[in-house]
């Protein structure tokens, strides 16, 4: 079932958690970070706006994984590069803005 021996045998509980996120999830982020970079290059501001939602879908997703299950064992360094990528996005469209690059 996915769950500790003890609380299935202590619970009678025969279900556990999905281990993998919904697929909505990670269509956000995905669907967010190819509009931003659309949305970027086109120079607009509205860019930046999705860039934020990728990263809060981003960081839904590892946190999902890390409650779900304790998933992120051995993809420490991956989920961190995500959010480092997806961080510099969000600082990259706020400079563009900032310096007039995007309106």
């Amino acid at each position: 079932s996915g769950l500790p021996a003890w609380v299935v045998a202590r619970s009678g509980i025969a279900f556990a958690p999905p281990s993998a996120p919904p697929g909505w999830i990670w269509a956000l982020a995905a669907g967010s970070v190819l509009g931003g970079g659309i949305a970027l290059l086109n120079k607009k501001l509205i860019a930046r706006a999705l860039f934020v939602i990728a990263l809060l879908a981003a960081a839904g997703q590892i946190v999902w994984l890390f409650a779900a299950r304790d998933q992120l064992a051995g993809q420490g360094p991956l989920a961190g590069i995500v959010l480092a990528a997806a961080v510099l996005l969000v600082w990259f469209a706020d400079y563009s803005r900032r310096h007039g690059w995007i309106s």
